[in-house]
């Protein structure tokens, strides 16, 4: 009796102790339960509208969803998503977004691992639609409110360069992505009449995450080699006809913590924007990427890449992480047929037209700051060559056989830029109100020391020099033809950088014949041109404000005359003055009976 009246309060106790230790089991079993049983009644509207309130609540999106099913240890399946579009666009495009369906799979295995914790990611039938409106709000206007002032961060926030490296330092969180068919569509309106709509649908895109050579790599790939993606681009429009084109794309691309690629291949099945249009080839390239944490910049280099199939670009770039430190080219090359591109476009497009034509762009160390800078070693050359040349503007017509202009840049041994510009025409015909026709002439303009400055045209530091000849030139205006044989310039400005400026010309030409509308002729001889412009003050905004000195002197067969004129700013003074053995020059200009009572005149 007495050992077990002594047991019974051990049971007791040890029963006690069994309630507490299994009321936490009970009550996280409970817990567990009563999850599961939230997250597959998702769906059910006494709890869908609580989520969609709340949704709304912080976000400010009316959003809606079909159905939904969660299995804690296999994945999720959504159907039917919808973000409604903001007012005041609802009824222009009631939907911003709609997902068909959003599958996600995990396992056990991989929520446990702690690498990749969601294996699978597949989205379908996705739209989006964006309203723009004139005026400038659009559909994502009312979601953005003000932003908060950020707090400094506590670490200084890694570069571009090495960014790539941290987020590929550890797995992923998602193993693969597969989104198919996603649409994109673009309403612009005006006080709320749509204007235009734009659509591109058919977009569809696999990204997957390996681990390869010790890291991970990131795979994206856009249809596949042979079986290009096909797209839909198409435009409606209340004063647009509607147009449709079907695109070819092939995009594929790989990323690592070190080094990325990219290959994208863009053709044009066929379109119906404008039947004149017969380009097929868009864009066909290959570029890559290399991250340099250590030096804090990525290099990026584009190998040669066609765009259209008139044009062939290969450049190499180097952009740092630092915002303020502007980016470098430091090798580009491009080479455009600019016959067989005009050819290619419409005909009412083209500013103008020409049978064939090159340009040639070789840059190198040229460094992209607000003012292209070039390094010990850089060079700017481009060179343009075209042939049978043609513009016609309203009364304006312009012809030109044929036409070269070369622009060569290089560091000046000194300081600043040396830049040699040439150019070469033949058989330049202007037709208009006034008659032009240049036979040939060529020229160069030479700078040295040359130090541009971004504020105002005219405060180039260095030096200029312009000199070239025009073999003939014949002009005609409301009845008077001046021609010109062998008609030479020399045009000197020494570049202060700030007034006062100065300028010297010298425009020497063999034989000048100048005949008026009823036949006389005025003028046939020699002419020789002297112009010397110093402490010149101009004003650009008001240039009758603007100062200056100069002296024109002027030969004219045996005539010689001279100007010394003097501008203030709101006076003029000048003197004139002519020397002449007699008035041979000036006879065309008398009337015969003024010259008739000229005593002592003898008149050739």
């Amino acid at each position: 009796m007495d050992s077990s009246g002594a047991g019974r309060p051990r049971q007791r106790l040890a029963r006690i102790i069994a309630g507490v230790l299994l009321l936490p089991v009970v009550t996280l079993a409970l817990v567990l339960v009563t999850a599961v049983a939230a997250l597959h009644n998702l769906d059910r509207p006494w709890l869908k509208q609580r989520i969609v309130s709340r949704v709304e609540a912080a976000t400010g999106l009316q959003l809606d969803y079909q159905a939904i099913q969660v299995s804690v240890l296999s994945g999720l399946r959504l159907e039917g998503l919808v973000v409604r579009t903001p007012s005041p666009f609802q009824t222009v495009a009631p939907e911003l977004l709609r997902v068909g369906t959003l599958e996600a799979q995990w396992s056990p295995r991989s929520l446990l691992s702690g690498t990749t914790q969601v294996e699978r990611v597949a989205v379908r039938d996705v739209a989006f639609t964006l309203v723009a409106d004139d005026a400038g709000p659009s559909s994502f206007t009312g979601l953005t409110g003000p932003e908060a002032p950020e707090p400094p961060p506590a670490e200084a926030p890694l570069g571009a360069s090495q960014q790539a490296a941290a987020l590929l330092a550890s797995a992923p969180p998602v193993g693969k992505v597969e989104v198919s068919g996603v649409a994109l569509s673009y309403i612009r309106v005006r006080n709320g009449e749509v204007l235009e709509r734009w659509a591109l649908r058919g977009l569809a895109a696999a990204v997957e995450a390996k681990h390869q050579d010790g890291g991970w790599k990131v795979f994206a790939n856009i249809g596949q080699a042979g079986t290009p993606l096909s797209l839909e681009l198409s435009r409606e429009g209340a004063a647009l006809p509607s147009a449709l084109a079907q695109l070819e794309l092939t995009l594929s691309a790989e990323a690592g913590a070190s080094a990325a690629r990219a290959r994208v291949d863009l053709d044009v099945a066929r379109q119906t924007f404008d039947p004149q249009f017969t380009v097929r080839a868009l864009l066909h390239g290959t570029a890559s990427a290399k991250f340099d944490g250590e030096k804090r910049h990525i290099a990026i280099e584009l190998d040669r890449t066609q765009l259209t199939d008139s044009a062939e670009v290969q450049a190499q770039l180097v952009l740092p992480d630092a915002a303020e430190v502007p980016p470098v080219v430091t090798r580009a090359l491009a080479d455009v047929d600019l016959g067989r591109l005009l050819h290619q476009v419409p005909a009412d497009w083209r500013p103008f037209s020409i049978e064939r034509g090159k340009v040639h762009l070789d840059a190198q160390e040229v460094t992209l700051s607000a003012m292209p800078q070039l390094g010990a070693q850089g060079k700017l050359e481009l060179d343009v060559d075209v042939t049978e040349f043609q513009l016609v503007q309203d009364a304006l017509r312009v012809a030109l056989d044929g036409g070269r202009v070369s622009l060569l840049a290089t560091p000046d041994p000194q300081k600043g830029l040396a830049a040699q510009l040439s150019f070469a025409l033949q058989g330049l015909d202007v037709r208009g109100p006034t008659t032009l026709r240049v036979p040939k002439a060529h020229g160069e303009l030479k700078g040295h020391q040359l130090r541009p400055d971004l504020s105002s045209p005219i405060k180039v530091a260095g030096d200029a020099a312009l000199s070239g000849m025009v073999d003939a030139v014949d002009v005609r205006d409301s009845g008077l033809r001046a021609t010109a044989q062998r008609l030479g310039f020399h045009l000197h400005a020494p570049l202060a950088g700030e007034p006062p400026f100065a300028l010297k010309a010298d425009v020497p030409v063999e034989g000048l014949q100048v005949v008026t509308a009823d036949g006389r002729e005025v003028l046939n001889g020699p002419v020789h041109v002297k112009l010397n412009v110093s402490d010149a003050f101009p004003l650009l905004d008001e240039p009758q404000l603007s100062r200056a000195r100069a002296r024109l002197e002027l030969d004219v067969g045996s005539v010689h005359a001279s100007l010394d004129a003097t501008k203030g700013t709101h006076e003029v003074a000048y003197t004139l003055a002519v020397q002449t053995p007699d008035l041979a020059a000036a006879r065309p200009f008398i009337p015969e009976s003024v010259a008739a009572r000229i005593p002592g005149s003898t008149w050739p």
